[in-house]
């Protein structure tokens, strides 16, 4: 089959690693996005199983700097510290997206930084007009533009409200010696981080869209930096310091019906719906939704994306769905509270989990069961 001209909407990590791939295969590829690379304030952080799976990511480590544990501060204002089984690094999202670009180009990708205003199905793929008025003739379209994505509001089924994550998150120009910190607090149906980085401090908070207003969660940010002592006496503001962000955090419901591809078009990223619907975390996913279409393109059979994306969706994304609503509870974040503080067995689990670990569903429950032995006896 002969290699398709493809566009990509998007220069994230998702439609980067794309195009390189592709450009690679040899394909025409033709990556559109006006802010790429660009800083994005969040948590940042990268699993190293990663680098398990895509190698050729192996020079990013050195944009980051390693976590090696955890500081856990509960509900019931305990802090635990847990130790990771594997590193997890923050990497500057600008830094990492330039790395990506720069990939992409090297590949021989095109880069137009144009915003895309429009595009119509043709009898041969899509035609594709940017904020210019320029008009580009394509034979696959990829929408890899994020969770406000248009590839995804023409193409697809809305989202509602509730499949999203709304953050606030922020950088403190400083370098800092404590571990990752994780906030979780009474009666908030999501958690708040400070993460060092190499040269900068994201401090933010998530939950899900609509459940709290801004200044609660603006609150809740400044008590964190109050009982971080190191980052300098700092109060947080809207717009001045902290950027609000929607994350896709898909409930069951709208997993079961997301529709990710069509005649000569495919979504991947968080343009799909494929970060995770409780911590909000995204990147590794984005880079397995763009190879599995890459591999997909590349045999001629692009046409599998759809059943392949609900593979990946039953084996990743789906537990999280059901369990996710239950973390929050008010009883449940009171028994995990007294887990972290009383059971060995939860704290190990839980370094093994928080970098990302892939640990069989079968260890996760044994270890749980000797936790709340441990916990309630």
């Amino acid at each position: 089959m002969k290699p398709l001209k493809t566009g990509i909407i998007g220069a994230g990590p998702a439609g980067a690693w794309l195009a390189s791939r592709l450009a690679n295969a040899g394909f025409e590829v033709i990556l559109f996005d006006p802010r790429a690379p660009w800083k994005k304030p969040c948590a940042g952080g990268l699993y190293t199983v990663i680098w398990d799976e895509f190698p050729e990511l192996e020079p990013v480590k050195t944009l980051g700097l390693a976590g090696h544990k955890a500081r856990l501060v509960t509900v019931k204002n305990d802090t635990v510290e847990i130790d990771f089984t594997r590193p997890l690094y923050i990497v500057d999202r600008e830094k990492l997206g330039e790395f990506l670009l720069d990939q992409a180009r090297a590949s021989g990708a095109g880069f137009i930084p144009r915003k895309i205003e429009a595009f119509s199905q043709t009898d041969s793929g899509f035609e594709i007009s940017d904020e210019r008025g320029e008009h580009f003739q394509i034979d696959f379209l990829v929408g890899a533009d994020g969770a406000s994505s248009l590839a995804r509001r023409r193409l697809a089924p809305g989202w509602s409200k509730l499949d999203f994550i709304f953050t606030l998150s922020g950088h403190v120009d400083r370098v800092v010696n404590f571990p990752l910190t994780f906030y979780f607090f009474p009666g908030f149906a999501g958690y708040g981080w400070i993460f060092p980085g190499r040269d900068a401090v994201s401090i933010g908070i998530g939950a899900k869209a609509g459940q709290y207003r801004a200044e609660e969660m603006i609150g809740l940010i400044n008590q964190m930096a109050g009982s971080a002592p190191e980052l300098g006496k700092k109060e947080f503001a809207l717009g001045k310091d902290l950027s609000p962000a929607m994350i896709p955090g898909l409930s069951l419901r709208t997993l079961r019906n997301q529709k990710v591809a069509g005649k000569n078009w495919a979504l991947v990223g968080d343009a799909a719906g494929a970060a995770h619907p409780v911590s909000g975390g995204g990147i590794h996913n984005a880079f397995r939704t763009a190879k599995c279409l890459a591999d997909l393109l590349i045999a001629g059979t692009p046409e599998l994306y759809q059943e392949k994306f609900w593979s990946f969706c039953k084996e990743e994304l789906l537990v999280p769905c059901l369990w996710g609503p239950l973390f929050y509870k008010t009883s449940m974040q009171d028994l995990f509270a007294k887990m972290m503080v009383r059971s060995k067995s939860a704290r190990i689990l839980a370094g093994e989990l928080l970098p990302g670990g892939k640990v069989k569903r079968g260890k996760v429950l044994n270890a749980l069961l000797k936790a709340l032995a441990e916990t309630l006896f």
